[in-house]
């Protein structure tokens, strides 16, 4: 089965990649119907990480980019409670291009919700897999639109040197992991030799997100900013 899909997230996982985007139909008109569901296209390795090499594509020579309009080859649905738009791929057949969304109509594809899985008793970056059974969450990403963002360079995990995205969305203050490779290079290509601290000249003050959980670790699933469409 093939699946068409805008490709709102092409982030980093493990030693691949972790693609996302939500559901559609072109329709005879070539207009893009909003069918409304995520997939998460997965491999049956690791995590489900996509190696670059299975996600190369037809009518355009590279792997998906930001918007655009992909035909997917799937096997079957993963289902993981957790993750329930995953999607395992069919590695032998090739990912088909056919367009891209233009910038203008990204607002029709935006959500909103509450709140980004807020768990009050624990930090913003993270929620208990408890808390996503207890109240029976049925979605791992979203795309939003978010005030007051920041990159932020800081010490993480064994003193590495990670970057985070400090922003408001809905009154609440977020500050999360950064997995997107266009944001990296863009704004701090030589991060080896970047200072600790806020990244100046950075990505806009409001732009849109594309927020993801992580597979569980320790008990919890970790938010992370899987894209930034300035």
């Amino acid at each position: 089965m093939r699946k068409t899909v805008i490709v709102f997230a092409n982030s980093i996982r493990n030693s691949g990649r972790c693609v996302a985007g939500k559901e559609v139909q072109i329709l005879d008109n070539n207009t893009i119907r909003n069918l409304g569901n995520w997939i998460r296209p997965i491999s049956y390795k690791g995590e489900g990480e996509l190696d670059p090499s299975s996600i190369s594509m037809i009518k355009k020579a590279s792997i998906p980019t930001l918007l655009d309009v992909v035909e997917i080859p799937l096997i079957k649905k993963a289902q993981e409670k957790y993750h329930p738009e995953d999607w395992y791929i069919n590695a032998s057949e090739k990912w088909l291009h056919q367009g891209a969304l233009k910038t203008r109509s990204i607002h029709k594809f935006l959500e909103s919700p509450k709140n980004l899985w807020m768990e009050r008793s624990k930090k913003s970056d993270r929620v208990s897999t408890g808390y996503i059974i207890n109240n029976k969450i049925t979605q791992s990403l979203y795309l939003i639109k978010v005030d007051k963002f920041e990159i932020h360079i800081v010490k993480g995990f064994e003193d590495k040197k990670k970057a985070r995205a400090k922003f408001i969305y809905n009154n609440e203050q977020y500050d999360l992991t950064v997995t997107d490779p266009n944001i990296s290079r863009k704004y701090y290509p030589d991060f080896k030799n970047i200072k600790y601290g806020r990244v100046e000249n950075g990505p806009s003050n409001s732009p849109i997100l594309c927020v993801s959980l992580t597979p569980p670790f320790n008990g919890f699933h970790y938010k992370v900013v899987a894209s930034v469409i300035e």
